[in-house]
């Protein structure tokens, strides 16, 4: 991935991962059919297995995104010489901004996840553990999307000092056990 500058055809993606490259006859002529012409002739099932595939891929992207936006971050603490400083950004929420075209609110959602799900580094280089690492774990293995991940982490993040680790972890256990999927990516 050293070449930044190619973009992807995330549509043909997408639409490989559905089985959808096979084009409906009576939609043959059109290039790259709108999404929804393509699923209003898909039986029942298929219509249904193609929202659990998607739902799977896009928790997939949501845990993908954030690990990405906190590492943007990670290299831009290093001053005039960081990832967005070299890059005329006043600091790393702007460079994500840029190169997304998300907004401010869905940069700071990425950046909460990912720091509150992300291992660390020490100052002597021991690994430190993820703040939520049972939000982490629900996060990577796609049994829970990144609504139910931020929801956790965002009413446990305040208790934290007057709860103390254990309670917040036994508690975020058990919070992210009611919201797993059995499945990845399923319901």
């Amino acid at each position: 991935m050293s070449d930044t500058t190619s973009v992807i055809d995330a549509a043909a993606l997408v639409r490989a991962a559905l089985g959808a490259d096979d084009v409906p006859s009576g939609l043959a002529s059109v290039d790259a059919p709108a999404p929804g012409r393509v699923v209003a002739v898909w039986r029942d099932d298929d219509l249904l297995a193609g929202l659990v595939t998607l739902e799977a891929i896009d928790r997939q992207v949501d845990a993908w995104r954030a690990a990405l936006a906190v590492e943007v971050d990670e290299r831009t603490t290093r001053g005039r010489d960081g990832l967005a400083g070299g890059r005329g950004c006043r600091g790393s929420r702007e460079l994500v901004r840029r190169v997304t075209g998300a907004a401010n609110t869905s940069v700071s959602r990425w950046l909460r996840l990912g720091r509150a799900t992300q291992e660390s580094t020490g100052l002597t280089g021991q690994p430190v553990p993820a703040p939520f690492p049972h939000v982490a774990a629900a996060l990577g293995s796609g049994r829970i999307n990144v609504d139910a991940a931020l929801q956790i982490i965002d009413n446990l993040n305040p208790v934290r000092p007057v709860a103390g680790d254990a309670m917040v972890a036994v508690a975020e256990e058990q919070l992210v056990a009611a919201c797993s999927a059995h499945e990845p990516g399923g319901v």
